[in-house]
């Protein structure tokens, strides 16, 4: 589908970049306003109610590709795209009641972090394209180091900021890396052209394979906080504000299994990988535990 017709099926995301960029000319506009601190909330409040809105809309439509096959409309990334604006709208209602972000000079830039994140996560959860799942994944990632460290002052924010960014930096080159293997071994980075190329591989690029798919799944693992790619849960869940928390802790993880189960299930496709989908689904349970455990671990 091009770019015109595309477009149509866009909706939450069209309305959350309009909301990213009317909160960034808001904040400059608004300068030295009294009001410009619970404005700045607002805005992002409604962006982010009307994108729900037009993901409740998209429910039911016919399974096609955008944007010449980059972006994946289904009932998959229409259910995940519903999760993630209503925890978008909750981290929103829970910034606007909390002391650690309400009154501060930079609430404006803060604000639109949090929806140009919540934007990277719609991505994530709709990308049928190895590109596009990288750039999505790592621009939910580089937001969430920001906003992470956005109590300044905050030494314990400093640290667990820095330290997000440092392994989020080492499984996003194991994760890149494991990507080229990919496009290596099949020539594509189509999620669909990859499913069946596997089939034709013989048995030495089946290993070389197996070793890409390990190194793709520590970036997806370090997106849950699976174990042992946790390491930064801890730090992160104490020093960021509280919202933030609560949003890592819920959007980050759904869209990190949203782009998991898309790469291993509907991406290489499970009837092509040796014990089929009994071994998808085995590792998806795996790394539900994992997470659950990574979770524990930061508490």
């Amino acid at each position: 589908m091009g770019l015109a017709e595309s477009l149509g099926f866009f909706g939450p995301e069209i309305v959350l970049s309009a909301a990213v960029l009317g909160l960034i000319f808001f904040d400059l506009l608004a300068v030295g306003k009294q009001d410009k601190a619970n404005a700045s909330g607002l805005v992002a409040l409604g962006g982010a109610v009307i994108a729900v809105g037009a993901s409740l809309a998209l429910w039911g439509s016919e399974p096609t590709w955008l944007f010449g096959r980059m972006v994946v409309l289904d009932q998959f990334a229409v259910f995940f795209k519903i999760l993630l604006g209503f925890s978008l709208v909750a981290a929103i209602v829970m910034s606007l009641g909390s002391g650690e972000v309400a009154g501060r000079p930079n609430e404006g830039e803060y604000y639109t972090l949090l929806v140009a994140s919540g934007l990277g996560m719609l991505l994530m959860a709709s990308a049928g394209n190895l590109l596009m799942a990288y750039l999505a994944l790592e621009f939910v990632s580089l937001t969430s180091y920001v906003l992470t460290g956005f109590l300044r002052h905050n030494r314990r924010s400093g640290e667990a900021a820095l330290k997000y960014l440092i392994y989020g930096g080492v499984a996003s080159g194991a994760m890149i890396y494991g990507m080229s293997w990919i496009f290596g071994l099949t020539g594509s980075m189509d999620y669909a052209v990859i499913a069946k190329q596997i089939v034709t591989l013989d048995g030495a690029s089946q290993g070389a394979l197996f070793v890409a798919l390990l190194l793709v799944l520590s970036g997806f693992g370090y997106k849950i906080a699976a174990v042992p790619f946790h390491m930064w849960a801890p730090d992160v869940y104490v020093g960021a504000p509280i919202p933030v928390t609560a949003f890592l802790a819920v959007g980050s993880k759904a869209a990190g299994f949203a782009i998991l189960l898309r790469f291993f299930h509907f991406g290489v496709g499970s009837e092509h990988i040796p014990g089929g989908p009994p071994l998808v689904m085995l590792l998806v349970m795996i790394c539900f535990l994992t997470m659950t455990l990574g979770n524990l671990a930061a508490l």
